[in-house]
C-alpha cells in the first residue's frame, strides 16, 4: 500500500523504520541486524538513549546491506532505499514480547481470529482456539524468536 501511496503523492510520503531483525536474503525465518550492525554498534555510544533520525540524504542513508531479504533484485541496497526515517528504541537483545490472554479467542469468536489473519494459508490450519493461542504466544515471544541477538 505504501508504494502505491507514494506513486501518487511523493512529496507527502514519509517513511519511518522501527529498529527491528531483518530477514535474510537467504531465509524469511533467519534474521540480521539491519545494515550490519552498524545502528547497534553507533547507539552503545548513547546507553539507554531513544533516538529517532533522517535517513535520507545523511551518512546513514548511505548504509550498505546486500544481506537482508529487502535487498532482492538490487545491485546495491541502502537505508535509504528502504526508508526515509529511522527511530531506536532499544538493542534488538534488550526487546521484551507480549503474552497472549488465554481468553482472547473463544470458539465463538475463532472464526472472525482466522479471518484477520494475513496468511492465506494459516486461515486452514487453525481448527481450535488452543491451536491459535499456541501459535500468538510464539509470534510474540521476542526472546524466542530473536534470542540471539544480544
Amino acid at each position: 500500500m505504501g508504494n502505491l501511496v507514494y506513486r501518487r503523492i511523493p512529496d507527502k510520503v514519509f517513511n519511518i523504520c522501527l529498529h527491528y531483525p531483518w530477514p535474510t536474503l537467504e531465509s524469511l525465518t533467519e534474521f540480521n541486524y539491519p545494515v550490519g550492525g552498524v545502528i547497534d554498534t553507533i547507539m552503545e555510544e548513547f546507553e539507554d538513549k531513544r533516538v529517532g533520525f533522517d535517513v535520507g540524504n545523511t551518512p546513514f542513508g548511505k548504509l550498505q546491506d546486500d544481506s537482508t531479504f529487502y535487498s532482492a533484485g538490487r545491485e546495491k541496497f541502502i537505508l535509504s532505499d528502504f526508508c526515509d526515517g529511522y527511530v531506536f528504541q532499544k538493542h534488538i537483545g534488550d526487546y521484551e514480547g507480549c503474552d497472549v490472554d488465554l481468553l482472547f479467542v473463544t470458539e465463538e469468536n475463532l472464526k472472525e481470529a482466522i479471518d484477520y489473519l494475513p496468511n492465506p494459508r494459516l486461515k486452514k490450519v487453525f481448527k481450535s482456539p488452543q491451536q491459535f493461542l499456541v501459535f500468538m504466544r510464539l509470534k510474540v515471544n521476542m526472546k524466542r524468536r530473536f534470542g540471539d541477538f544480544e
